[in-house]
């Protein structure tokens, strides 16, 4: 598997959602197939990209061996 170097998720989110669409696609998946193993639809996916979503942000981020803290570190602040 991949492995990605968490310095390199960019903090802007229009990159950011860019970026994991593209490492989705360099492991074999997408959006579609992350929201199809979760009995969603593609647009439920595409939600979890713009606005707390948790359980897609979960399976995405184990889609890509990340936690979702790690790609999302604004929606996880310690408060």
């Amino acid at each position: 598997m991949l492995t990605i170097d968490t310095t390199t998720i960019p903090a802007e989110e229009p990159n950011r959602r860019e970026w994991i669409k593209y490492q989705l696609r360099a492991r074999g998946s997408s959006l579609s197939r992350v929201a199809r193993d979760q009995g969603v639809s593609r647009f439920a996916a595409s939600v979890a990209l713009q606005r707390q979503y948790p359980r897609l942000e979960r399976a995405i981020a184990r889609r890509l061996g990340l936690d979702p803290k790690q790609v999302w570190p604004e929606r996880y602040d310690e408060n």
